[in-house]
Parts: structure tokens; sequence; C-alpha cells
């Protein structure tokens, strides 16, 4: 007797788990932008004059700059308008 499943984990939870990530996200750009990282996402959070580039929130988190205070982000017209 073969488990189909086998080694894929508890899909319940891994479900449960992507459906309280995604409720938190920034709500979505018409176009992708590019991040400072090169990757290029719908949603981003914020855009940073030091950094050059647009940041989600791990990336901001990832660079601390709530920690370091970082007084160079605007305000993202765009995704706070949609």
């Amino acid at each position: 007797m073969t488990l189909k499943n086998k080694g894929r984990g508890n899909r319940k939870a891994q479900r449960e788990r992507r459906r309280e990530r995604l409720k938190h996200l920034p709500k979505k750009r018409m176009e992708k932008v590019q991040l400072i990282d090169g990757n290029w996402t719908f949603y981003p959070v914020t855009y940073c004059k030091v950094h050059g580039g647009f940041l989600t929130q791990g990336l901001i988190e990832t660079h601390r700059c709530d920690h370091r205070q970082c007084r160079g982000f605007i305000e993202d017209e765009e995704s706070r308008s949609n």
C-alpha cells in the first residue's frame, strides 16, 4: 500500500499558513516594480531613496531599516491608492 502524499507534509496546515500569510499583503499594483535585490513584485511597501529602489516588508526587516531609523522612505502613492 503506497501513500499518495508521502513526503509532502501536512497539506491542511500548509494551506492554513499560506492563507494567513496572504491576509497581510499590501495592495496590488498595476505593474511589476523592481526591488533593491533585483527581484520583481506587484506588492511593494515603500520606495527608499537611500537604496534606490522599492522594498517589501521582508526587505525592510532584512536591511533593518526600522531599527536604524532610515529616513529615505517615500510614501508609495500607487500602492496606497489601489
